[in-house]
C-alpha cells in the first residue's frame, strides 16, 4: 500500500481538496466554513474584538 500522506499531503489541506473533489464529482454541495460552523453548532468568534 502507498503511503496516505504522499498520496494526499502532508497535511489537512491535501486531504480537503481531495474529498471537495469527489463530492464534486458526485453532485455532492460542500459547506463552507460558516455553514460547516453553523451546521455543528460552533460558536463565530470576531477575532478583532478583544472586549470579550
Amino acid at each position: 500500500m502507498k503511503n496516505f500522506a504522499l498520496i494526499v499531503g502532508n497535511n489537512n489541506c491535501g486531504l480537503v481538496k481531495k474529498t471537495v473533489r469527489i463530492a464534486n464529482e458526485i453532485g455532492k454541495d460542500v459547506a463552507t466554513v460558516d455553514e460547516a460552523k453553523e451546521i455543528l453548532g460552533i460558536k463565530k468568534y470576531n477575532i478583532y474584538n478583544f472586549n470579550g
